[in-house]
């Protein structure tokens, strides 16, 4: 398509996903670790269970069962009271 000077773009949201895939017939236990500041990961899809949204700490362990795949996105989860609120900071 044509992009012109009267259409809007509406620029989508950074998201750090893990893919986890495991294709051996054994189970396998793996630490989900933090990176760009996440505090716990969301998990989207499992292919060997019916659950989803279990919410899962940094440095927890996951169970990987064989010949399966997990989709997790990570969360940063704002403490009670870290509200930052551009320009309010150091306003008297």
């Amino acid at each position: 398509g044509v992009f012109t000077s009267t259409q809007t773009h509406h620029g989508g949201q950074e998201a750090t996903l893990l893919l986890i895939l495991n294709g051996g017939p054994d189970s396998i236990s793996l630490k989900l670790t933090s990176c760009n500041g996440g505090s716990q990961w969301r998990l989207l899809l499992d292919t060997h269970a019916d659950e989803s949204d279990k919410l899962f700490p940094v440095d927890s362990d996951i169970e990987m069962q064989g010949r399966s795949l997990k989709l997790l996105l990570l969360e940063a989860v704002e403490e009670p009271g870290t509200l930052d609120i551009p320009g309010m900071l150091g306003a008297q």
